[in-house]
Parts: C-alpha cells; structure tokens; sequence
C-alpha cells in the first residue's frame, strides 16, 4: 500500500512540477521591441515565454483600421492590430487562463501610435470597449481600477489631452523625461517615460562609460524613481554590457531585440531585481 501512494505521490509530483514548468516567470524588465518585425517568432508568444511583460506594436491608423506596420508602406495589405494581437490574446486567455506562472502578473502593450493620434486612439478606444474583459480599466473620477491581465500603453504620436479628460482609462501613456513630476499627467496616466539611447548616450558597450555618462544615468534613475515613474531608452545597442549596467543601474525598462539575451543577463543583477 505504501509503495502505491509513494508512486502516486511522485506521479502527481511530476505532474504538479509539469504544469508549473508551462508557465513562464515573469520579468519585469524585459520589453519586446517591436517583436512583431522579427523573423522566426509568433506574435507576442515567444516574447512572453521568454519572460517578456512589454511587448512593443507599431501601428497606422488605415481606412477605420489600425494596422500593424513600422513604415507607411502597402498599410492596405499589412495585417490588422485587433486581429493579430487583441483577438488572439483574447484566445490566448481562454486558453491559457494567465500569461504567467503567477497569476497577478500582466502583460503591457506598448502601442507605438506612428501618426494621426487622435484617429488612432478613438479606433484604439472602441477595441478596448470590445475587449474590455481583457483589460485593466481605471476610472478617473473615483480612482477604481478594473484589474485584467492585460494593460495598455500608448507611444509615438501621443493623445495626452484626449486620454486626461476621458473619465474611463483603458489606456496609459509612455511619456518622455520632460513628463518626469509633472502633476497635470501624474503617475497613473503616464507610469512610464522613454528617451532616447543614442540620444543621450556615446557608449555603446566597448570600453567603459564615461563618468558624464555614468553620473547623468544614475541622476536620470533618481530623478524617475523618486516621481513613481518607470525609465526605459528605445534604441539601446544589442551589447551585454550596456544591458547588465541598466540593469545594475536601476534603469526599469530593458530594451530587448534579442530574447535570448535574457538568459545571458548577470544573474547577480537580475536577482537583485527581485526576479
């Protein structure tokens, strides 16, 4: 009788370390820049299962459409946002019940609004009424958040007033260094903000940083962290070490093009993150 329930313990053992295996952890830090464009990856799957909980859209609002594409080129024939990434998400749930190994963790879109936002954020608008479900909403007028497992956050072309007058948020923006203490858009409408790598950096991983550089990094870090905002630089070089200085530096957001450069992160500094 003992050997059977030891046999069951360890079949139910496996099967509990299996099921447990098919969640991916979550990485706090890690964005997907435009994974839509890279060869060889299903849309948002890969990223996810890399860890990824930013993942980076491009879109075009076209003919009462938004299309997914990084230039304006044969828009017409370029695949639709909603079904290539809301619906599928939306099967994605229904399948899978959540993203990641814990539950509470969610996946952020980060919607790069390429022209005309105010189009593309009422098209946008009417998407997120239809996938509600899906969404964390959040309610100005009462601060009550809807908690879902999906967030979303507009870049690029960026409709502040637009989302700052709507009573009923189902979007957020990523704003830019000048939005850091601004109290008009505080924390809960633009939780993030972006600039610019090349923009404010020469180093691109050879060598080491200069102290300008390093001393500018670190103050940036200060300034974002002591207003509740999250730092991320688009355009980082695909180089280890700029990636692990970011991350040992306090920088939230990682620009990642490569996802297995996830696995080679300094693993002293990822655990330091808490991950």
């Amino acid at each position: 009788m003992k050997s059977i329930f030891f046999v069951m313990a360890i079949f139910f053992g496996f099967g509990y370390l299996e099921l447990c295996a098919q969640k991916p952890k979550a990485l706090s830090f890690a964005h997907a820049h435009n994974d839509y464009e890279k060869l060889f990856r299903k849309d948002f799957v890969k990223a996810i299962e890399a860890g990824c909980t930013s993942v980076e859209i491009d879109v075009f609002p076209y003919r009462n459409k938004l299309k997914v594409a990084h230039v304006p080129l044969f828009l017409g024939i370029r695949t639709d946002f909603e079904k290539r990434y809301l619906k599928a998400l939306d099967k994605f749930i229904k399948e899978e019940k959540n993203f990641y190994a814990n539950p509470d963790d969610k996946l952020i879109l980060m919607v790069d609004i390429k022209r005309n936002s105010e189009k593309a954020y009422l098209l946008l608008k009417e998407l997120c009424k239809k996938y509600e479900h899906l969404l964390t909403v959040r309610f100005s007028d009462t601060a009550y958040v809807k908690e879902g497992p999906l967030q979303i956050l507009l870049s690029g072309s960026k409709p502040y007033e637009l989302l700052y007058k709507d009573s009923v948020r189902y979007m957020q923006l990523d704003g830019g260094l000048g939005d850091i203490a601004n109290q008009k858009f505080d924390t809960e409408l633009v939780p993030r903000v972006s600039s610019s790598y090349r923009g404010n950096f020469k180093w691109r991983g050879p060598g080491k940083i200069s102290e300008k550089e390093l001393e500018f990094l670190r103050e940036t870090v200060r300034k974002a962290k002591s207003d509740g905002r999250q730092l991320r630089f688009w355009g980082m070089p695909n180089n280890l070490k700029v990636l692990n200085l970011m991350l040992k530096e306090g920088v939230h957001w990682l620009n990642i093009d490569r996802l297995g450069q996830l696995k080679k992160l300094d693993r002293e500094a990822v655990r330091a993150r808490g991950e």
